[in-house]
């Protein structure tokens, strides 16, 4: 029996709406399930109930319209089960849904490759049609640096690499608003806001001024008189002085020489 007959229920690979959004009601996820346990490489019985509980909650989430709540409960799910491609391929719808178009396509690849099991080819040629239309929505943007030897590219606060005048960095993006921020040793920083469409592809520069040195002081010699040893070298200089007066008269006094006066007739005697 194939995927399609008997009840009328689309096989879970094939739970995509015309309009996009996933469709997994509870039959089709209990299909989806049932071709896991299948298919799937061995797992504990424990980390099996935990992917069926994140799967069933991804679904409810999904009915309400919870798109961002659904891709993380997936992720999870994912995690726990790497060999199980539906998990995978329901992310990327929901990875579709929330915008985030370049994240959606590499799990597209991966599937694609094996790398979550092996994909019925019947349903193959879907997944790739899917990435083929996430693909095209993917905006490409090449930034060059003017200034810096190489400068650190930041878009909405990741990483992305480097970028100067002479090597442009060459980056994927979703579509949307993003923020790009580049920054180098001895440079301001320069930032900037875009708004890209799906599927443009745009070139931009930014020019990271040399920071300005801060201003050197010369410094002025100051009076001797103000230095702090001025005071302490003059007060010595006159303890010595008044030393050595007062030992000279001291000196003089013992001798008798200051009082003795010389006769005259002594003075011219030849």
């Amino acid at each position: 029996m194939g995927p399609d007959s008997g009840s009328g229920l689309s096989h879970p690979w094939r739970s995509a709406s015309p309009a996009g959004r996933p469709q997994m009601g509870v039959v089709a996820s209990l299909l989806l399930l049932g071709a896991a346990v299948a298919s799937a490489q061995p797992a504990t019985e424990r980390s099996e109930t935990r992917h069926a509980e994140l799967f069933t909650a991804a679904q409810a989430a999904m009915d309400r319209q919870e798109a961002a709540r659904a891709r993380d409960l997936l992720r999870e799910a994912l995690d726990l089960r790497p060999d199980h491609g539906p998990t995978a391929y329901f992310l990327a719808l929901t990875l579709r849904d929330t915008g985030e178009i370049v994240e959606a396509v590499r799990l597209l690849d991966s599937l694609l490759t094996g790398s979550f099991g092996d994909v019925p080819a019947d349903f193959r040629a879907e997944a790739d049609g899917l990435r083929t239309e996430l693909r095209a929505r993917i905006a490409s943007l090449s930034l060059r640096v003017i200034g810096p030897e190489a400068a650190e590219v930041r878009i909405d606060g990741e990483p992305r690499g480097t970028a100067s005048n002479d090597t442009p960095l060459a980056l994927e993006v979703d579509p949307g608003p993003h923020r790009i921020y580049a920054s180098a040793d001895d440079h301001d920083p320069a930032e900037r806001a875009i708004d890209v469409d799906p599927g443009e592809r745009l070139m931009l520069e930014l020019t990271l001024a040399r920071s300005e040195a801060p201003a050197t002081e010369v410094p002025v010699a100051e009076p001797f008189r103000k230095r702090p040893g001025f005071w302490v070298l003059m007060a010595a200089v006159v303890v010595v002085v008044a030393g050595g007066v007062a030992l000279g008269v001291t000196l003089g006094r013992d001798d008798g020489s200051l009082d003795r006066q010389l006769p005259f007739d002594d003075i011219i005697r030849p």
